[in-house]
């Protein structure tokens, strides 16, 4: 009878034993809105990364995995509701849940440099963290620190930090402190104000500090001392330690193999920073701070035993996937269509460089033989290139039976606003909207799309008008700065930004220099109708790139990126570039043309860093 009795519930026990096991299923996460960050510096979480590319993290880099939960990628998939179960749960609107209380930093913390309490030590520090290597010392519940204060109450005003008192500003204090700065965390009082704001735009992730950008850090702190500030945001070169290279403690081994000691402090303290950025290029690199040798390289100061060639410049990695995937889309492919040259033809081969879109075929494929540095490297010779392409239609050509003689043009694409995150140059038209996705088209930043129009206008006719905005609040007019950091090195170096420049000559950028300036504007009328009018005292900026002294001459670039290059060497320096094969771009035709662009050469010398 007992047999019977337990065989007639087994039934029952499955559907139960079913049932929980569905229940105990961990929801299907999609990426978060930075979901960039993922594999980087802060590593792989699935709050960043999502479920799908979380999990095949479990086969492919397990060793970058916090407090790793699963044995391998499909144990990860098992433990997860599929992606259909969940997406039927997407569907419903949100939760609208209560935001959280704000807490501000009490006597009572004792968290030191890292807080991990944030009822002690406050929300700002705690929300900070997420986007810093340290996340893990975080719950894991948000992916950013965005959406840490977005779900807390507004700060109180009295206590935000523009209603403080401004924290003194610091110089690097000497050699001793200053080389540690930034090996594992940037601090101020091992940094100096300059080099520790500016990590917030640098090295995120490796900066300890409760503000979003530099532009927050530096308006938190007292002006520079007259005399400026000449410290370099760089990290410092470091040789090793002499002892630990003459008994061969200096090579290249699997961490596993010496679990004792960490590969990291092998690397850079021992060993020094050759033997530690060449660990990039191999399959144990001690961190994910850089991607490969290069880019490490390119975060420190030049060896001061180095002298000549000039390093390469390479952007910040978190940028390249979306570069590749911006420059291959025709490489490998055969038999594209031929391209007529656009109504922008004669922008081919200048700053925005040789691009078929803009060019057309044929002047787009003579340029690897004629100007390969300038092109998207995606064939070997002109000969390959057109080989890829089909033969220039003639006038003659037969259309097939029933092709309409004139297509309908496609229907419009709608117009996207823009997110609330303030964005310099714009990877999806989702995130940053359709101005600034079609501006990018006018600019240097071309590379970031997907290269389908050859300017802005063809962007914005492809797509239906911007409907009428609600009276949008004017942005406050800003003079020029006065430390010659920015006004004389950064604004126009590589960009133009308000905050570099100042709103005039950041608007006049638009007419002067367009393919090096960041923003939504068709014109400089545009851009100055955005703002609020200059102050009745006026404006007296200057449109013109400040000039840049030599820090030694004869000037080393060997090793250098190109913008350190340039630090080092200053404006004759570049500028006579332009008449040689060195050149590094094509923003000027010669050095006539690059002279022009800079102010004259002051009596008492430039800027020097």
């Amino acid at each position: 009878m007992k047999t019977l009795l337990a065989l007639g519930l087994l039934p029952l026990l499955a559907t139960a034993a079913t049932g929980e096991a569905k229940t105990d299923l961990l929801p299907w996460l999609p990426p978060s809105s930075v979901a960039e960050r993922c594999g980087g510096p802060i590593g792989f979480w699935e709050i960043i990364c999502g479920t799908k590319k979380y999990c095949e993290a479990y086969d492919t880099h397990l060793r970058w995995i916090h407090f790793p939960s699963y044995d391998n990628k499909s144990h990860c998939l098992e433990a997860h509701e599929q992606p259909s179960t969940s997406s039927s749960a997407a569907v419903k609107p949100p939760e609208t849940k209560a935001l959280l209380p704000w807490y501000e930093r009490t006597a009572e913390c004792r968290c030191g440099l890292i807080c991990r309490d944030e009822e002690q030590c406050g929300s700002a520090e705690y929300c900070s963290l997420f986007d810093s290597k340290f996340f893990y010392l975080t719950s894991g519940e948000h992916a950013s620190t965005a959406e840490c204060f977005a779900a807390r109450e507004p700060r109180p005003e009295t206590k935000a930090p523009a209603a403080k008192k401004k924290l003194p500003y610091t110089l690097e204090p000497s050699e001793r402190i200053r080389k540690t700065c930034g090996l594992q965390i940037y601090e101020e009082d091992r940094c100096g104000t300059k080099r520790y704001c500016l990590a917030f735009d640098l090295d995120r992730a490796y900066v300890l500090g409760t503000y979003l950008d530099a532009k927050e850090c530096f308006a938190a702190h007292e002006p520079a001392p007259e005399d400026g500030d000449d410290a370099v945001p760089l990290l410092k070169w470091s040789n090793g330690l002499t002892q630990s290279r003459a008994h061969d403690d200096c090579k290249h081994v699997v961490p596993h193999d010496d679990p004792q000691r960490s590969p990291q402090q092998r690397g850079l303290i021992v060993c020094g920073t050759k033997f530690f950025c060449e660990q990039y290029d191999t399959p144990w690199a001690p961190d994910r701070r850089w991607r490969r040798a290069s880019d490490c390289y390119a975060a420190f100061e030049k060896d001061p035993a180095d002298s000549g060639q000039m390093r390469p410049f390479t952007l910040p990695f978190l940028l390249l996937p979306f570069l590749a995937a911006a420059h291959s889309h025709h490489r490998g492919q055969t038999n594209l269509p031929w391209v007529k040259p656009s109504r922008v033809a004669d922008r081919c081969g200048g700053p925005l460089g040789f691009r078929e879109i803009i060019c057309g075929t044929e002047r787009y494929c003579d340029s690897y033989d004629t100007h390969r540095k300038w092109t998207e490297l995606s064939y070997r010779s002109k000969e390959a290139c057109l080989a890829a392409h089909q033969p220039p239609p003639s006038n003659l050509t037969l259309l097939p039976p029933g092709e309409p003689a004139v297509k309908a043009p496609p229907p419009l694409l709608p117009w996207r606003e823009a997110d609330k995150i303030k964005r310099g140059y714009c990877l999806k038209e989702e995130d940053c909207g359709t101005a600034l996705y079609c501006a990018s088209f006018d600019t240097k930043w071309i590379y970031f799309t997907q290269q389908e129009y050859p300017s802005s206008v063809e962007c914005l006719a492809a797509r239906e008008p911007r409907p009428a905005p609600a009276v949008e609040e004017k942005r406050p007019y800003l003079l020029e700065s006065e430390h010659p950091y920015w006004s004389k090195l950064r604004c126009g170096m590589t960009d133009y930004t308000p905050f570099f420049c100042g709103t005039r000559r950041y608007c006049l950028s638009f007419d002067l220099d367009r393919a090096y300036a960041i923003g939504p504007y068709s014109n400089a009328e545009e851009c100055f109708a955005a703002f609020d009018p200059p102050p009745e005292q006026g404006d007296d900026a200057v449109p013109l790139r400040g000039w840049v002294e030599p820090q030694a001459e004869p000037c080393s670039v060997r090793n250098e990126t190109r913008p350190a290059a340039y630090l080092h060497c200053g404006t004759k320096w570049l500028c006579e570039r332009y008449d040689t094969s060195l050149k590094e771009d094509l923003r000027y035709r010669d050095s006539t043309e690059c002279f022009a662009a800079f102010e004259p050469r002051p009596l008492n010398g430039g800027y020097r860093l």
